[in-house]
């Protein structure tokens, strides 16, 4: 398996769904490969989790991904209200 490069995430039950989305969006490098974190997520039921969540009232699945920095290696994830 590989690693993340460069890329650190605040995951929660706020803005679960926009983290995975951006997972699932890395490309794979020699030097970035998300396979592994992905299975690991698979494995604990992370989407189902986010689906109740979402479904519960705890979060949203619907936000907006805002760059910081000009480098757009930092970023805010905002919620939307469904």
């Amino acid at each position: 398996g590989g690693a993340l490069k460069n890329l650190s995430i605040g995951c929660g039950s706020q803005n679960g769904k926009a983290c995975i989305d951006i997972i699932n969006n890395q490309q794979v490098t020699a030097t970035n490969d998300p396979t592994d974190l992905l299975s690991r997520i698979d494995k604990q039921h992370g989407v189902h989790t986010i689906d109740h969540a979402a479904k519960i009232g705890l979060g949203s699945k619907q936000y907006q991904i805002v760059n910081i920095d000009e480098d757009k290696n930092s970023i805010i994830i905002r919620n939307k209200q469904p």
